[in-house]
C-alpha cells in the first residue's frame, strides 16, 4: 500500500502540474510549491527564459541600431555646424567689405563735390577775367591772374586727391 500511496501522490502532483499556465510561472507572482514544480516539469520556466533571452537580443539589436543612428546624427550635426560657421565667417567678411566700399564711395563723393566746387570757382575766375576791360589797371590784372592761378591750383589739388582716392 505504501507504493500505491507514493504512486498516487506522484500522479496527483503530475496532474496538478498539468494545469499550470504561463501566467502561473511568472516570477513576479507568488506561486505555490506545486505550481513551481509544475512550471519546472512542463518546461514553462525554460520557455520563459528563452522568450526573455530573445527579447534581450532584440533589444540589444535595437540599441545598436539606435547608437548607429545617434552617431550618424552627431556627424551630420558637426558637418552642419562647420558649414554654418564657414557661412557666418563668409557673411561677416562680405559685410566688412561692403562697409569699406560704402566708406570709400562716400569719401570719393565728398572729394568729387570739392572738385566740382573748385572747377566752378575756376570757371567763374575765367569768366571774370574775360569780362575784365582791356584798359584795366595792372593791379586788377595781377589780382585776376592771382585768382586764376589760385583757382587752378585748387582744381589741381582736388583732382589729385580724387585720383589718389580712386586708385586706393
Amino acid at each position: 500500500m505504501k507504493n500505491y500511496t507514493k504512486i498516487l501522490a506522484i500522479a496527483s502532483v503530475l496532474i496538478l502540474t498539468g494545469c499550470v499556465t504561463k501566467e502561473d510561472c511568472d516570477p513576479r507572482r507568488e506561486a505555490g510549491f506545486f505550481n513551481k514544480i509544475g512550471c519546472t516539469v512542463t518546461g514553462t520556466y525554460s520557455d520563459r527564459i528563452a522568450d526573455k533571452e530573445a527579447e534581450i537580443d532584440s533589444l540589444a539589436q535595437e540599441k545598436d541600431m539606435l547608437e548607429a543612428m545617434l552617431y550618424e546624427a552627431q556627424q551630420q550635426k558637426q558637418v552642419l555646424e562647420s558649414d554654418y560657421s564657414a557661412r557666418q565667417e563668409y557673411l561677416d567678411d562680405l559685410e566688412t567689405k561692403v562697409a569699406n566700399l560704402k566708406k570709400t564711395v562716400n569719401q570719393k563723393q565728398a572729394l568729387q563735390g570739392q572738385l566740382k566746387k573748385d572747377i566752378a570757382d575756376l570757371e567763374k575766375a575765367i569768366q571774370d577775367n574775360k569780362k575784365m576791360p582791356k584798359n584795366a589797371s595792372k593791379a586788377t590784372q595781377k589780382k585776376n591772374v592771382a585768382n586764376l592761378t589760385s583757382a587752378l591750383s585748387k582744381v589741381n589739388g582736388s583732382f589729385n586727391d580724387t585720383a589718389n582716392k580712386i586708385t586706393d
